[in-house]
């Protein structure tokens, strides 16, 4: 599978299932060079690549309890290089952080859940 093709990652919530009170997840992905073959499907990757820091994709709360959020892979300048070198493979790992929604709002990828009123 050619990971570049994945253009979005759909995240969500069970039906009956919540974040903890008053907290969203914060949906990450990250490049991990992975030496020798395994059974998961992996794209190529230059062997002397590193592992590079957790990424934001996006963020769930209980108000907004789905999201479909754009991977930008195609465009990101490491993962590109990686998909055009035979040398290894990478693996993508996906990552779910729970935090305050104080914190999750602050990366401004989620609004706030209160409704402004006119005076």
């Amino acid at each position: 599978m050619d990971i570049s093709t994945v253009s979005v990652l759909v995240f969500f919530l069970l039906r009956g299932g919540s974040l903890p009170q008053d907290h969203g997840a914060m949906i990450f992905w990250q490049i991990v060079p992975t030496s020798g073959t395994n059974n998961m499907s992996s794209t190529r990757f230059p062997a002397a690549a590193t592992t590079i820091e957790f990424k934001l994709v996006g963020v769930i709360a209980n108000h907004k309890p789905s999201g479909v959020f754009r991977t930008g892979w195609s465009m990101h300048d490491q993962l590109s290089s990686a998909l055009n070198s035979p040398l290894s493979t990478i693996t993508i790992n996906l990552g779910v952080s729970i935090e305050p929604l104080d914190h999750v709002q602050n990366v401004g990828m989620i609004k706030d859940k209160t409704t402004p009123v006119a005076k």
